[in-house]
């Protein structure tokens, strides 16, 4: 199965849209870890 960079990143995009978090030191840091 061969992908193209198009549809990778739109596969990429669909899990990881819905993230919660922030920037911390130029680093995503998820909500989970910082527990706000």
């Amino acid at each position: 199965m061969t992908q193209t960079a198009e549809s990778c990143l739109e596969e990429t995009y669909e899990v990881i849209k819905d993230r919660k978090g922030k920037m911390i030191d130029g680093v995503f840091v998820k909500e989970e870890y910082y527990g706000e």
